[in-house]
């Protein structure tokens, strides 16, 4: 959520769901969250987070 908010301004998260829309896939020190949601000011996004 920090890296979200550095690069995208307009954001302000409060919420991330990695597993919102399919199952995260775990490799090593890395996620792979392909059906994330991301939750701004009220607002849910369908993300994708690799």
């Amino acid at each position: 959520m920090g890296a979200i908010r550095r690069e995208h301004q307009r954001f302000r998260p409060d919420e991330f769901v990695a597993y919102a829309f399919a199952n995260p896939v775990i490799r090593g020190h890395a996620i792979a969250a392909g059906g994330a949601a991301l939750r701004s000011r009220g607002v849910w996004y369908h993300v994708a987070h690799h």
